[in-house]
């Protein structure tokens, strides 16, 4: 053979690993979205272990502790990133391809060198450039470092076993690496099995017997090498059985809550999911897969068929024997187990041999053809070549749709990878507290935590997850949040959480306390921050009685409204009793009504009780609490106000009053620093000095109205605001023309506000009709000059 000959395998392996290469690096610091929850626990372990806590098991999650190790220098390199966790496994992705080469190749050298170095060549392809395996070696989970070091053991324990004379060396390579690919994940500790099995089948025949009496005490010498390795784990699950049964218990499909009810017939299921997941129904799970995406292409399952059948057909040639054996033992993880079938990433430990069943179906196939035609063997075998490639292109098409799928991101905590990241935008804030909320169904005595989120956050702010209670989360956020001076909460769209806070008492309490300043929505969570005041009590208040009934299947036993710590909204609390079942949840609408008999507020909303159950599910006597922050229409005026509640959809609309209260003007936030103001100002009339004011209005068309607030500073006990007007200047030859103005008057206070107090005095500014479109700039004017300016308004014209 001509050294161009000889380099060719090797010239296309190197292709081949290139091509799995660039399928692992493409986009790898976006690709896949997020972190789920299992790949950030694995992130924390690493931490530990830089911290100083090495761990021969990791227990919260049963897990073996190979690939945690693995990552920790990556995590030391890159430090918190998704990309530190992933970056290890995908280097065992890309490995795995020359190593299914080389096993491939020694595994079929009895058919022949060129027949051998195809298949080899065809295995090897297929194993880097399938969707499968490239998404498992994207992940940083516990079954995506097994391959390599599988196929690793395998091919050293072949090389020892064929070999004459005996080579000591390779079987004590094989037995080390046994031992260390039982660090690995659980079905890892099938593969003992496989060479038992082996060997045991090997033992019956008449030929092999005399390899047998050759190769013994090598066996024995990997027998030794692997069992020292793996000594320290076994240790361990001496002193703690439950880390060697304790995940497959939990979903073994000998649990008495089988679908089927007894484990055979389970097992029939299980079996043809196992195998349904390579040939015809997939995964369903987005994290792991397209959902119901077979792992086979067509072509290839196809092929995969032909070479069981080539496979079954040769069976006593000891590699065809071993593959067989090798592959129906690793396919017993997903047979054994019944949770979330087919689960191609408990089959994870298929991947080194699933992929010779189509390599030797298209040798056998191309061994028909060229029976016929010798001369087509050159083009049979760029066919394997075409065909890798065209499985290539299919995978990264398929890959990029489904790395930005809405429902693979979600698979992937989408939503908590999305939080840590504002967290982290916001961590440099002084006096932030980061609030995550969780359902009530959590159980109170244990401690949640989303090791994500623990691993991705690098701020220096503290954050807390809060179990939502009505009776409980009061006091625990007075707690958590003691000595803060802004809070930041989610309130999640999507993930496991989406029903954490239903009732919305956490915005409540949040709300009745302070002063919101931000409010965005993100991709699966909307971003709450709020301003509190120091040594805020988030205790609701003490409810007065009331016997406000409606429509006979509600009673509100108990209630308090009154103005949220802003003045600008109403906080209501309402304990409801139901008095009689309806067909359906009942709705609350409550309604602010001023004294002209306008709404100037309104929310509405399912009365839920505190295991957020609806009405319907309800027991007759009941009691439940409902607190809502009913918004206030901007520019309402001080004044007295009509609280109505409506309640529907349970029955015909029934309505009544719940109380009646004066509305004093809203209050700004506790330090004049903290205001972004428009304009500022030092004007001082009548004990009170203008700080300045926030325009809330950013267009306003001809004719209409712009709302402008002014912030005064009460330097003595006030009654009354000083009089002042807003007006809006633009047009003109100058610019200077008047276009709109506000009422200049001085505003009556209900109530005598303290010295030190910041009143927010809303002005609605009254535009002309004729105004013409363009900046407007503002003025408040009072004794008839100006005393602050700067900031504008558009005029749109309509």
């Amino acid at each position: 053979m001509s050294v161009g000959r000889r380099a060719l395998p090797w010239i296309v392996l190197a292709a081949l690993v290139a091509l799995a290469g660039w399928l692992r690096f493409w986009n790898a610091d976006i690709w896949p979205y997020g972190l789920e929850y299992d790949e950030g626990l694995a992130g924390t372990d690493a931490l530990r272990i830089l911290a100083g806590e090495p761990q021969i098991y990791f227990r919260e999650a049963y897990r073996e502790p190979l690939y945690v190790y693995l990552m920790v220098p990556f995590v030391a390199w890159l430090g918190r990133e998704p990309l530190a966790l992933r970056l290890p496994m995908m280097l065992l992705g890309v490995a795995t391809v020359p190593l299914v080469f080389l096993l491939a190749r020694d595994l079929f050298a009895g058919l022949g060198g060129r027949r051998a170095t195809l298949i080899g060549l065809l295995a090897a392809g297929l194993t880097g450039v399938t969707f499968w395996p490239l998404v498992m070696s994207r992940s940083a989970i516990p079954g995506a470092a097994l391959p390599p070091f599988a196929t690793l053991t395998v091919w050293l324990f072949w090389r020892a076993w064929m070999a004459a004379p005996p080579a000591w060396g390779r079987f004590l390579a094989a037995g080390a690496a046994l031992g260390v690919t039982l660090y690995g994940y659980l079905p890892a500790r099938l593969l003992p099995l496989v060479l038992v099995l082996f060997l045991g089948v090997q033992a019956l025949a008449d030929r092999p017997r005399a390899i047998l009496r050759r190769q013994w005490r090598g066996m024995l010498l990997a027998i030794g090498a692997s069992a020292l390795i793996w000594l320290p784990l076994g240790l361990y699950y001496l002193r703690d059985p439950a880390g060697l049964v304790g995940r497959a218990s939990h979903v073994s499909v000998f649990r008495p809550t089988v679908p089927e009810g007894n484990a055979a017939l389970a097992l029939v299921r299980t079996t043809r999911e196992a195998i349904g997941a390579f040939l015809w129904q997939g995964d369903p799970n987005w994290y792991h897969n397209v959902p119901g995406r077979p792992v086979f292409e067509p072509p290839v399952a196809v092929l995969a068929v032909l070479g069981v059948a080539a496979l079954v057909g040769r069976l006593r040639r000891p590699e065809s024997l071993f593959v067989l054996i090798w592959a129906v033992v690793m396919l017993l993880p997903g047979i054994l187990s019944d949770d979330n079938n087919p689960n191609t990433a408990r089959l994870v430990s298929m991947i080194p041999v699933a992929f010779l069943f189509p390599a030797v179906g298209f040798d056998a196939l191309l061994r028909l053809m060229t029976a016929q035609v010798p001369r087509l063997w050159p083009a049979g075998a760029l066919g394997g070549v075409v065909l890798v490639l065209l499985i290539a292109l299919s995978t990264a098409q398929t890959f990029a749709c489904w790395a930005e799928h809405p429902e693979a991101q979600a698979a992937r905590s989408g939503e908590a990878f999305d939080a840590v990241a504002a967290m982290n935008a916001r961590a440099g804030e002084p006096g932030v507290f980061f609030l995550l909320p969780i359902s009530n169904a959590w159980p109170p005595s244990r401690n949640y935590q989303h090791r994500s989120i623990e691993f991705l956050y690098r701020g220096p702010a503290p954050y807390a997850f809060l179990r939502i209670d009505d009776d409980e989360t009061p006091a625990a956020l007075t707690r958590l949040c003691a000595g803060c001076r802004r809070i930041y909460t989610f309130i999640w769209e999507k993930g496991p959480h989406i029903d954490a806070d239903p009732k919305g008492l956490v915005p409540f309490l949040l709300n009745r306390a302070g002063l919101d300043v931000l409010g965005e929505e993100r991709r699966g969570f909307d971003l709450l921050g709020f301003d509190i005041p120091p040594g805020t009590d988030f205790a609701l208040p003490p409810l007065a009685p009331t016997d406000l009934a409606l429509g006979g299947r509600l009673e509100a036993v108990a209630a308090d409204v009154a103005p949220t710590w802003t003045g600008r909204d109403l906080a209501v609390v309402v304990r409801w009793r139901l008095l009689a079942p309806g067909g359906a949840d009942e709705r609350l609408s409550y309604r602010a009504v001023d004294a002209s008999g306008r709404v100037v507020g309104q929310v509405d909303r399912p009365l839920l009780a505190n295991d957020h159950l609806g009405t319907s599910r309800w027991q007759v006597g009941e009691e439940a609490v409902d607190a809502v922050i009913l918004p206030l229409r901007p520019g309402t005026l001080p004044g007295p106000l009509r609280i109505e509640v409506v309640a529907y959809q349970a029955g015909p609309p029934a309505s009544g009053t719940l109380t009646t209260l004066t509305l004093p003007p809203a209050r700004l936030p506790y330090r004049p620093d903290d205001l972004d103001l428009d304009a500022r100002s030092a004007y001082e009339s009548g004990g009170a000095r203008l700080i300045g004011y926030q325009i809330e209005s950013d267009s306003v068309a001809p004719g209409g109205t712009a709302e402008v607030t002014l912030v005064w500073q009460v330097g003595a006990p006030l009654t009354v605001l000083p009089a002042a007007e807003v007006v809006l200047v633009g047009g003109g030859a100058n610019g200077t023309e008047p276009l709109g103005r506000s009422a200049d008057e001085a505003i009556p206070l209900p109530r005598e506000i303290p010295a030190g107090q910041l009143v927010a005095d809303r002005r609605m500014v009254s535009v002309r009709s004729d105004a013409p479109s363009g900046a407007a700039f503002v003025e408040v004017r009072a004794g008839g000059r100006a005393v602050a300016g700067g900031g504008e308004i558009t005029v749109r014209a309509r």
